[in-house]
């Protein structure tokens, strides 16, 4: 029987994936700043000052660090550090990790980090299979500070609607340029309780929170679409606000019966002895997609797939001229960073894929006043202590760019 994939279904990304990539060079800049967990990165509105964060301590005393450049990213040290401010856990429940997801400024150069807490209510705590526990739990709230982080505060834990587990890996802020604030934060469907537990029961997805008042509450007004996780907005000069998102999900009722996984594919195969060999269980898709919305970020178009296999963890930048760059990760070729740009507002995008490097994972940049764009990473898994990494890069010439053209991207449906 003839098995199909994702690239029976996208073609065109499917040639852009198994075509050669163009490296194109970037600037180095190490530092010694750990320990960092997929980290972002932002611009002061006010000053052009670049932050970034890390953590220490993340088990039973985290702590916040966050990090800053003054000198356009060619230097980093740490600004201030700040508390968990965590809200209250129930009585018996077992902290399992906390991690410092994101960081963003308000147009008050108010500084806000995303935070989100696991625990397990279970005696075996860490140990338990927190996946289909319906005692496990991720929190998530916001802290902030108005003082360039000499004093914090947080928000009330984020509204989790029929859920308790929110809480993403990579949570960029968003400001509006009405000065509202949006934060995307992965919701995943363990419910409150086991008889309303949703079917199937392992599609998450991104709901999106508003602030209105330099990011003190937070109000969630939407979801981004079921399999949508580690999101990254944009806003354009129209107001739609373009998304990028690491769209990743298992078999649904509707796929051909002859589509299969890579990672199954793989497996018969013979290139992961030991693991299952139904098809049932493993990802159909793993890859960046985009999507827009036309009402503030309520609803929501149908993500589009621009990236290949293993392709994810992308950002969104918008240049002078408006032109996007979309730079994403890649674990398919050992880790590193790749980028493709749009000249339409992410209506169409470059078959050419340019390699930034081969180190490094969770890219994600900002342009700088000349369009110098910056890109912070941590370090790979095996580096350890795991650092903040950094690259200071430009984009190819336009004319570059236009050689191999460009694609229309197809709605993951």
């Amino acid at each position: 029987m003839k098995h199909r994939t994702w690239a029976d279904f996208h073609v065109e990304v499917a040639q852009n994936h198994r075509r050669r990539h163009l490296s194109w060079p970037s600037r180095q800049v190490l530092t010694d700043l750990a320990f960092c967990h997929q980290p972002t990165i932002v611009r002061s509105t006010v000053t052009g000052e670049l932050y970034s964060h890390g953590a220490e301590g993340r088990n039973d005393r985290p702590c916040a660090l966050v990090w800053h450049s003054t000198d356009r990213g060619r230097s980093w040290s740490q600004l201030c550090r700040s508390p968990l401010l965590a809200p209250p856990m129930p009585p018996g429940a077992r902290r399992s990790f906390c991690t410092y997801d994101g960081i963003g400024t308000t147009d008050r150069d108010t500084l806000l980090v995303s935070c989100r807490r696991h625990w397990d209510g279970r005696a075996n705590g860490v140990d338990a299979v927190w996946q289909s526990d319906p005692t496990s739990r991720d929190q998530a709230w916001v802290i902030r500070s108005g003082d360039r982080g000499q004093t914090w505060e947080r928000s009330a834990e984020l509204d989790s609607g029929d859920y308790l587990n929110v809480g993403s890996d990579v949570a960029r802020f968003c400001l509006l340029e009405n000065g509202k604030l949006l934060l995307a934060q992965c919701a995943m469907p363990w419910s409150h309780t086991d008889d309303r537990r949703p079917d199937p029961p392992w599609r998450g997805e991104a709901y999106l929170f508003e602030s209105r008042d330099d990011g003190r509450t937070w109000q969630r007004i939407g979801t981004m679409g079921l399999d949508t996780c580690e999101c990254d907005l944009l806003e354009l000069p129209s107001k739609r606000i373009l998304a990028t998102t690491r769209y990743q999900r298992k078999r649904i009722d509707g796929d051909p019966p002859d589509m299969v996984s890579n990672e199954w594919l793989e497996v018969m195969e013979g290139l992961h002895p030991g693991f299952p060999t139904e098809p049932e269980g493993y990802c159909f898709y793993k890859q960046t997609a985009v999507l827009h919305s036309d009402d503030g970020g309520r609803t929501w178009s149908t993500p589009r797939l621009v990236t290949g296999w293993l392709q994810q963890t992308a950002c969104l930048v918008r240049l002078s001229d408006g032109t996007i760059v979309l730079p994403f990760s890649h674990k398919n070729d050992g880790h590193g960073q790749r980028f493709i740009i749009s000249y339409d507002e992410g209506e169409t995008w470059s078959n050419s894929i340019f390699e930034l490097n081969g180190f490094g994972l969770y890219a994600s940049s900002v342009a700088l006043d000349d369009d110098t764009i910056v890109t912070v990473t941590e370090t790979p898994r095996w580096h350890k202590p795991v650092q903040f990494h950094v690259l200071r890069w430009s984009v190819p010439p336009r004319k570059a760019v236009e050689e191999q053209g460009f694609f229309t991207p197809r709605p993951v449906s």
